[in-house]
C-alpha cells in the first residue's frame, strides 16, 4: 500500500534532482495485516505514531519512548495496553459503529443503507430524447439496487426553472421557485424542514420507477439550487451518502447561475466543501451535445466530484447507460478519507489531505521536499496515517511506516531509485495542470521529468521514459480534437480528471 520513489536517501539530499516521491494504493485497503481496537500511541509533538516496540523503555519510573520522526521523549501512560509486535502495516479501530447500526457491504457503495440523491435535469434542452435515454438508464439502477443492495434508499430530485423533491409516490413533497432560489438558507431551510421516507429501496423501486417515467421536460436550468437541496438532504443522515448529479446544459438559474453571474464559480467551490464536510460523495454526469455546442462547464461542475472523490461522465445520449452501468460497479472501500504523511527533519512535512471516498484502483502521491543540506541519520523514517469510515461504519486508522537506509553515493541511490513511481505522479500533476485549461504547463511537467530520469541510471528508466513521450502526445492529440469547440472545458476537464487519478497499475 505505501510505495516510494527512493529505495534510499541521500545523505547531501539536495544533490540529486531526482523527486523524493510516496504513495499510497488504496487497493491494499482491503487487506488488513493486523487490526487493533482501541487507540495508538501518538507522539505529543509531531503526531507520529509508535509503530517500532524496540524505542520502548522500560524504567523504575514506567515506559517511555523517543518519536523516531522528531526525537521527543513521550511517556506511556501506565493504563495503556500495547500490542506484542505492533508492526509497519497495522489498523486501528478507533470509533466502534453501535451494533444496533451496523451495515453490510454491498456490490454498490458503502452499505446496505447507503442513501442515493439522484439530482436530474428536466430543463427543456433535455427534450430531444437525452431525457428518455436518462429515465431507462435510471430505471436500471434502481433494479440493480432492488436486487443487489435492497436496503439502500433512494431519493429523487429534479430541476427546471423550478426545483421538484418527490417520494415515491410520485408526489412533489417540495417545489421550489422564484426568489427563494436565490437564497442559501432559504433552501436549506426548505430540505431541512421537508419530510421525507427514505425508506428501503426493495419496498419502493417499482414506485421509483413509475415517477421516473412520468418525468417530462420543462424550462431553464435551476441546477445550482437542485444541487444544494440534494446536499442538505443527506446532510440530515448519520455519515452522509451519495449524490448523483446529471444534466445536459449550463447552470442559468438561481444560485450557481453561470451564464450570468461572476459569483457562479465561487458557488461550486462552496458546495464541494459542503460536501466534505457532510460526507456526501458526488458524481457528475454531463450528456454533451450532438454537434459538441454544449457548455455544460464540466470544468467548474467536475471539482464537486473531484474534492470528494467521485468521478466525472462526459458522455454523449447513445452513452448515457453506459455511465450508469459504471456508476453502478463502483465500490468505495472508505469514506471521508484523510491522509497525513509524517517525516523526520530531513524532509518538510507535506499538509494533509482530504480526499473524500476512495475506490480501490486509486493512488494518493506525496511528493517530499527535503529540509537540509545533509542528513544526520542513518535511517530516515516516514509514515502515512490513513483515517477513514469502512464500509460498516466504523471510523479505523491505517497506518503505515517505512524506512530508508542513508547513502553517500549518488550512484548507490541511484540505482535503489524506481521511476515509475515519480512518473506516474507527474502524470497526476499533468492532469491537474490540464484540468485548469493548462496544456503546455502540463506538458512541461512531463518534459521535466523525462529529461531528468533520461540523464540517470535508474531503474524502469525506458518504461518511464515511454510513458512520458505518450502521455505528452495524448494531451497533444486531446488539444487538436477539442479545438474551438463550445464544449472543450467540459471535454478537457473528463479527460483530465481521469489522468488525475490514474495509477501506477494503469500506467505499466
Amino acid at each position: 500500500m505505501f510505495k516510494k520513489s527512493f529505495g534510499n536517501v541521500l545523505k547531501k539530499c539536495k544533490d540529486t534532482k531526482l523527486p523524493y516521491v510516496t504513495s499510497l494504493d488504496f487497493h491494499s485497503l482491503k487487506k488488513k495485516e493486523k487490526v487493533i481496537e482501541g487507540i495508538p500511541v501518538v507522539c505529543t509533538s509531531c503526531g507520529g505514531i509508535l509503530t517500532k516496540a524496540s524505542l520502548i523503555e522500560t524504567t523504575k519510573l514506567g515506559r517511555s519512548w523517543n518519536c523516531e520522526f522528531c526525537g521527543t521523549l513521550n511517556i506511556i501512560a501506565a493504563d495503556v495496553t500495547l500490542p506484542e509486535d505492533i508492526g509497519d502495516d497495522i489498523e486501528w479501530i478507533i470509533e466502534k459503529k453501535p451494533e444496533d447500526d451496523i451495515t453490510v457491504e454491498t456490490k454498490i457503495g458503502t452499505g446496505t443503507k447507503e442513501y442515493i440523491v439522484a439530482v436530474i435535469d428536466v430543463s427543456g434542452s433535455m427534450d430531444d430524447g437525452k431525457l428518455e435515454a436518462v429515465k431507462h438508464s435510471l430505471t436500471q439502477s434502481l433494479k440493480d439496487l432492488k436486487m443487489n443492495a435492497p436496503h439502500s434508499r433512494f431519493t429523487l430530485i429534479a430541476f427546471s426553472t423550478e426545483v421538484f423533491l418527490f417520494n415515491a409516490n410520485g408526489e412533489k413533497v417540495l417545489e421550489l421557485e422564484g426568489d427563494v432560489l436565490h437564497s442559501i438558507n432559504g433552501i436549506e431551510k426548505a430540505f431541512t424542514k421537508t419530510k421525507l421516507d427514505f425508506s428501503p429501496i426493495s419496498d419502493t423501486a417499482e414506485k421509483w420507477i413509475s415517477t421516473i417515467s412520468q418525468l417530462r421536460p420543462l424550462n431553464y436550468t435551476s441546477l445550482g439550487p437542485a444541487l444544494l437541496g440534494g446536499i442538505t438532504l443527506l446532510g440530515r443522515v448519520d455519515g452522509g451518502g451519495r449524490l448523483i448529479l446529471l444534466t445536459d446544459g449550463l447552470a442559468n438559474e438561481g444560485l450557481g447561475n453561470l451564464e450570468s453571474s461572476a459569483t457562479g464559480k465561487k458557488f461550486y467551490k462552496e458546495m464541494a466543501k459542503k460536501c466534505i464536510d457532510k460526507q456526501v460523495n458526488c458524481e457528475v454526469v454531463g450528456i454533451a451535445a450532438e454537434d459538441d455546442s454544449s457548455r455544460l462547464a464540466l470544468d467548474v461542475l467536475g471539482r464537486l466530484a473531484d474534492e470528494t472523490g467521485g468521478d466525472i461522465f462526459y458522455v454523449t445520449m447513445a452513452e448515457v447507460q453506459k455511465a450508469f452501468e459504471q456508476l453502478r460497479k463502483r465500490e468505495y472501500l472508505g469514506r471521508d478519507v484523510n491522509i497525513r504523511v509524517i517525516t523526520d527533519t530531513s524532509f518538510t512535512t507535506p499538509a494533509p489531505m482530504k480526499v473524500g471516498a476512495v475506490t480501490e484502483d486509486r493512488e494518493i502521491f506525496f511528493e517530499l521536499e527535503t529540509a537540509e543540506e545533509e542528513v544526520k541519520k542513518r535511517e530516515v523514517p516516514i509514515q502515512a496515517q490513513v483515517t477513514y469510515i469502512d464500509s460498516e461504519g466504523n471510523k479505523r486508522l491505517r497506518v503505515l511506516t517505512s524506512r530508508s537506509a542513508v547513502v553517500e553515493e549518488e550512484v548507490e541511490f541511484n540505482k535503489a531509485y524506481d521511476a515509475r513511481v515519480a512518473t506516474t505522479n507527474v502524470v497526476q500533476a499533468a492532469g491537474g495542470s490540464y484540468y485548469e485549461g493548462n496544456a503546455e504547463e502540463a506538458k512541461e511537467r512531463l518534459k521535466e521529468l523525462k529529461d531528468t530520469l533520461a540523464k540517470q541510471d535508474v531503474k524502469f528508466q525506458a518504461e518511464a521514459l515511454n510513458v512520458l513521450d505518450e502521455q505528452a502526445a495524448e494531451i497533444e492529440e486531446e488539444e487538436a480534437e477539442i479545438a474551438d469547440k463550445a464544449a472543450a472545458p467540459s471535454a478537457r476537464a473528463a479527460k483530465a480528471l481521469k489522468r488525475k487519478r490514474t495509477s501506477e497499475e494503469d500506467l505499466f
